[in-house]
């Protein structure tokens, strides 16, 4: 699942264009993102990517929380994480 600051609208329209296989909560006032910690930045253009993953018992597995835009995180690192 991914959280996003955009509209409920525009993140419909992203995730049907680029065929994303998830679904997605828009949270435009970013009150949810921070909840889980993610951090926005006027100099990096509003919210800064974020990933927290769950264990099938609800316990947190993992969390990346990027410290510019570009800084996705190895999200194979963590898949493998997940798993192994």
């Amino acid at each position: 699942m991914a959280i996003g600051p955009d509209s409920p609208e525009r993140f419909q329209t992203y995730f049907r264009d680029h065929h994303i296989p998830f679904r997605g909560i828009p949270d435009p006032s970013g009150e949810l993102l921070s909840l889980f910690g993610q951090e926005s930045r006027l100099l990096a253009f509003g919210r800064l990517p974020g990933i927290v993953a769950y264990s099938r018992d609800g316990h947190e597995a993992t969390r990346h929380l990027g410290r510019s835009a570009r800084d996705l995180g190895d999200i194979d690192a963590i898949a493998a994480s997940l798993v192994s």
